[in-house]
């Protein structure tokens, strides 16, 4: 009967190991972030999009943040019933897990001045996303000018 007991409480603490172990392993792997460009090449003449479209897709559960240093980030879609929100330098939302897209557009200030991209030094899009106790995943977007288009690639 001893013996029994004990074989019970090795196999229940070999359980605690592993379940602690196992969620040590999940809180320690990064968070997934993907990043994606439906459109590489964007011009303020085209008018399917109002801007340089930017789909990410994160885990469920992440605080997803954009942030520029030059031009803006809007939104438009089903979700704003169809209206180019304006959201300034910086955007931040809760990912479901669903794929999202958001906009960067060139324009300044409503006066049809353009941001203007110096030859060999890309402006960049920061997409950070975290989840408490997670290591931070960061994924750059780099948009450069190029014959009167701006172009964008996933650094």
């Amino acid at each position: 009967m001893e013996s029994r007991r004990k074989k019970s409480l090795a196999f229940l603490l070999l359980a605690a190991v592993l379940s602690v172990s196992g969620a040590a392993c999940a809180a320690s792997r990064p968070i997934a972030l993907e990043v994606t460009l439906p459109v590489a090449n964007y011009s303020p003449m085209m008018s399917s999009v109002p801007g340089l479209p930017i789909a990410i897709r994160a885990e469920s559960g992440a605080a997803v943040e954009l942030t520029v240093g030059q031009g803006e980030l809007l939104r438009w879609g089903q979700d704003t019933e169809s209206k180019v929100l304006p959201q300034g330098s910086s955007l931040s939302f809760e990912s479901s897990g669903n794929e999202r897209t958001f906009y960067w557009s060139p324009l300044l200030d409503g006066s049809g001045a353009v941001v203007e991209i110096p030859a060999g030094t890309p402006l960049r899009v920061t997409v950070t996303a975290t989840i408490a106790g997670r290591p931070t995943k960061v994924t750059v977007v780099e948009i450069s000018m190029n014959e009167g288009f701006y172009t964008a690639k996933v650094a």
